[in-house]
């Protein structure tokens, strides 16, 4: 009964947190497949949609811009999106245009600023 109230509650602050789209130069929608938290607390996914082993947010200290409390809900929004088979997108400001451009592999995505779950 207490995950239910928890899920409850992280579901609900998400839809605070990604109701309104971000601005930003691109966005980047697919999949999410092997989410985790690596020992120092940055979240990264194997994939979403094109995006590959990108790291998106800290839950023990803000990076990038995101809370670690942020950070928390958004790691819970792409567990739920794995496992429902749904998809997410990614609002990111930066200098590139398009999702392929994104940094190498097992780096934080720069101007990554909104999840959405689709």
């Amino acid at each position: 009964m207490k995950s239910k109230k928890y899920l409850a509650t992280m579901l609900a602050a998400l839809s605070l947190i990604t109701s309104v789209p971000a601005s930003a130069n691109y966005t980047c929608s697919g999949p999410v497949k092997g989410v985790a938290i690596n020992g120092l607390g940055g979240v990264v996914a194997e994939s979403i949609g094109k995006v590959q082993w990108a790291f998106l947010c800290n839950v023990e200290t803000a990076t990038n811009g995101i809370s670690p409390a942020t950070c928390k809900v958004m790691y819970a929004t792409l567990i739920t999106a794995q496992t429902s088979g749904r998809n997410v997108t990614l609002w990111v400001t930066d200098n590139s245009t398009v999702c392929p451009d994104l940094p190498p592999r097992w780096n934080y995505i720069s101007g990554f600023n909104l999840l959405r779950m689709d």
